[in-house]
């Protein structure tokens, strides 16, 4: 079959689809509404001339046809990135696709430089574009290991040997007391890790 600019549109969002287990994980990472990412499916389907996957009330699962899809659908889009970002190179120009992973619990940290760093990014000429998934410290590690994230910012106290950790920012907490509690009205000198010690 012949692959037009449409197949690779479909393919890209049967590929989101499948890595978010549905329509509605997708519809963030791709920016589109579940009306369209369904006719992008129907579409597929129909050049493809199969089922791909069955959606409904028992939820979303993959045909053992769709999953041959996908597969191939991955091993293609990255072939293509990587040319992309070969070609991008000998103009001198920044091209592909950057994968960007965000803890879900630092979505709204304001202190979080990540905003900064994009802003930056985009002062830059480059023809690169960008997908930013939110998910748990788990999933983002997940997808660093499989190489479907490139790059992930959170607190991540697990740490793997497959993944390069390097610290971007310090973020402050404190300890708070409700007025029952017995520390709750004493000086701060007197609040020390010996007496929190002494209260297990």
């Amino acid at each position: 079959m012949r692959i037009s600019d449409y197949t690779l549109r479909n393919l890209r969002t049967f590929c989101a689809v499948v890595e978010h287990g549905g329509f509605g994980g997708a519809q963030a990472v791709l920016g589109a509404s579940q009306a369209a990412i369904s006719t992008h499916l129907k579409d597929l389907e129909t050049t493809l001339g199969f089922t791909l996957c069955q959606r409904g009330r028992a939820g979303f699962t993959v045909t053992a046809k769709g999953a041959e899809v996908y597969a191939e659908a991955k091993r293609m889009l990255g072939v293509m990135e990587t040319c992309e970002a070969n070609l991008g190179t000998l103009r001198r120009v920044l091209t592909g696709h950057l994968r960007i992973g965000i803890v879900d619990s630092e979505v709204d940290n304001p202190d979080l430089p990540v905003h900064l760093a994009l802003r930056r990014f985009f002062t830059r000429e480059q023809q690169v574009r960008l997908t930013v998934e939110v998910g748990t410290t788990e999933a983002l590690s997940k997808g660093l290991q499989t190489g479907d994230i490139h790059v992930a910012v959170g607190p991540f106290p697990t740490r793997h040997a497959n993944i390069d950790y390097r610290p971007v920012w310090v973020e402050d907490h404190q300890l708070y007391c409700g007025l029952n509690h017995p520390l709750f009205d004493r000086p701060a000198a007197e609040i020390t890790p010996k007496r929190f010690r002494a209260m297990r």
